[in-house]
């Protein structure tokens, strides 16, 4: 039987998105007729005994400070109090002035000597994985999270032969193509060609999960690039029966997801309507110690509990995260639209799935995936709050699109399809495309 494996060294518990899809994917790959095997990170914990293995084999995880120790954290956090101090001084501002302002990384040295560290012990704890896991030609080796640096660390291991070249190896890049370094894009440029002679498979196959990042690695590598559907659980909306108008954020509390602009939005709802709206908000912080800007955010909102705010500040598991999304009237996605103009979004992706209305900012990859009746698209933050009340105000409406679009995306967008692309070496050619005049795209 061949086997599917699908690596995640970030996985550490039953929180956040990149766990629903790997649960979806190892799902669908079982009932393909593959078993299914899941390598996570040693600290990974989930709720009840998962039905596949479980290799719990990584230190670290793809973000700094999964398995950091407490030490490199704390030094890393004072490297950034220092500079942000030093600049504070030389432009005479004050704290409030540059709270959570991208001002340069103060501690670009440290995390620099300690990245060395951390790949050395990745490309380790990979190679334990694959001594336990002997690889075959028909095997499916699934790499949903990786940097661009542990690719290069990959790449290099199996063309020296420290790790197995046989199976089908995919990596899925979800970043611009301009945070890879020319080091890494010339990789990759090699990278789809066959090890040796004797082998006709090619040593990688590369994977986006949207249309523009695929273009921007094609153009920058003259590799092609699939796109591959963001997996889902099956959920429906249910949010009729909530008495408020229940509007939503889920994921982690990040600035680049505009978690820092919900008091404001919240402000200007319930000024003159302080008992019109409900709002659940996912607060848990991604970053030991949080943002700066983030946490002034989350304790500023938590002072609004007579306002209809109410924080959900620990990870919810899935059963409990489906509740929630199914539960709300709209999802508000006020993400930083550059960070967002080309990358995916799992929780639009799961809101669409659902059925769920959106407001999502311009210029982004969602806002050319909502279709027109199934939510709005807002210029920026401030805009937020007349967006919403436009969506109330006619929500029969933008409900009804979301439902009607909801089996649509469903039918490109799930875990079935996922497999299928990746075990089918012959639809491994990035999918046609066609753009209807509502600006959503479908496969043709």
């Amino acid at each position: 039987m061949p086997r599917f494996v699908l690596i995640d060294h970030s996985l550490i518990d039953y929180s956040g998105h990149h766990y629903e899809y790997a649960q979806s994917a190892l799902a669908a790959a079982a009932a393909a007729g593959f078993q299914s095997i899941l390598a996570a990170n040693r600290r990974f914990s989930a709720k009840g005994e998962l039905p596949w293995p479980v290799y719990r084999a990584y230190k670290y995880g793809v973000w700094f400070h999964q398995g950091a120790p407490r030490w490199q954290q704390n030094l890393c956090r004072a490297a950034v109090s220092v500079a942000r101090a030093a600049q504070r001084r030389q432009r005479g501002e004050s704290e409030l002035d540059v709270a959570g302002r991208r001002t340069g990384r103060g501690d670009g040295a440290i995390r620099s000597w300690a990245r060395q560290g951390r790949l050395h012990r990745f490309l380790d704890d990979s190679c334990h994985i694959f001594d336990r896991i002997r690889t075959a030609p028909d095997d499916v080796i699934f790499w949903p999270t990786l940097s661009f640096d542990e690719f290069l660390q990959l790449d290099r291991a199996r063309r020296r032969g420290a790790l197995p070249r046989q199976g089908e190896w995919h990596v899925v890049f979800r970043r611009d193509v301009d945070m890879a370094s020319s080091v890494a894009l010339r990789a990759m440029k090699m990278a789809s060609e066959p090890f040796e002679p004797s082998v006709s498979r090619n040593a990688w196959h590369f994977w986006t999960d949207t249309e523009e990042l695929a273009t921007q690695y094609q153009l920058a590598t003259g590799r092609q690039f699939g796109v591959l559907p963001i997996p889902h659980a099956d959920m429906t909306a249910a949010a009729a029966e909530a008495e408020r108008f229940r509007i939503l954020y889920l994921g982690d509390a990040r600035r680049e997801k505009g978690f820092h602009q919900l008091p404001r939005v919240v402000e200007q709802l319930t000024d003159s309507a302080p008992h019109r709206f409900e709002f659940c908000f996912q607060s848990h912080l991604a970053i030991p110690g949080g943002e700066p800007e983030v946490v002034a955010a989350r304790k500023q909102l938590a002072r609004m509990t007579g306002r209809g705010v109410r924080l959900l500040n620990e990870p919810l598991d899935s059963a409990a995260y489906r509740s929630l999304l199914t539960s709300g009237h709209l999802n508000l996605l006020l993400y930083d639209s550059q960070a967002y103009a080309a990358r995916s979004s799992g929780v639009f992706a799961e809101s669409r799935a659902a059925g769920i209305p959106t407001l999502v900012p311009e210029n982004t990859w969602m806002a050319r995936q909502l279709p027109p009746d199934a939510g709005l698209v807002c210029r920026d933050a401030n805009e937020a709050a007349s967006q919403i009340q436009c969506i109330e105000a006619d929500y029969g409406r933008f409900a009804a699109g979301a439902r009607a679009h909801a089996a649509r995306w469903r039918q490109q967008h799930n875990a079935s399809r996922l497999i299928a692309l990746l075990a089918d070496r012959s639809a491994r050619q990035p999918p046609a495309y066609e753009r209807s005049s509502g600006g959503i795209t479908t496969l043709v």
